[in-house]
This record gives C-alpha cells, structure tokens and sequence, in this order.
C-alpha cells in the first residue's frame, strides 16, 4: 500500500475540497471530494476512492491501493 499526500483546502464559496496531486504519480488514477464541510468533503473523497477500486477491479485493470495523510 502506498502512502500518499491529499490536500484540504477551503473554496472561496467556503466549500471544501479534498484531493491528491496528480503531478505525484503515486497512484494510477485520481479522485476529489467536496462538502460543505471538511467532514463532508472527506467522507466524499474516501467514497470517490471505494468507487474508483471497485471500477478498477470491475475492468481487470490493477489498482493501487492507497493510506492518505491529509495537510491543509
């Protein structure tokens, strides 16, 4: 399992946003998530990253498994 950095941040409309930076090239795929809240923009991203491996195991293609650590 790789580790690999997610950004937080806060929009100017005062959502949040969660996401990984597709420049790192750890993983073979990216995902986001938004919310009201950091909560809500954290459960988001971790279902957009349940969604990605069962799409990647639904095509035979190899997934990399990930642990996030989240910075602001």
């Amino acid at each position: 399992m790789k580790k690999v950095k997610a950004f937080i941040e806060r929009g100017a409309d005062g959502t949040y946003g969660v996401y990984v930076d597709l420049a790192d090239k750890t993983l073979n795929y990216g995902i986001h998530g938004n919310g009201a809240t950091v909560t809500e923009a954290l459960e988001d991203f971790n279902a957009a990253y349940h969604d990605m491996k069962v799409f990647y195991e639904q095509k035979g293609r190899p997934f990399t498994a990930a642990k996030f650590t989240y910075s602001p």
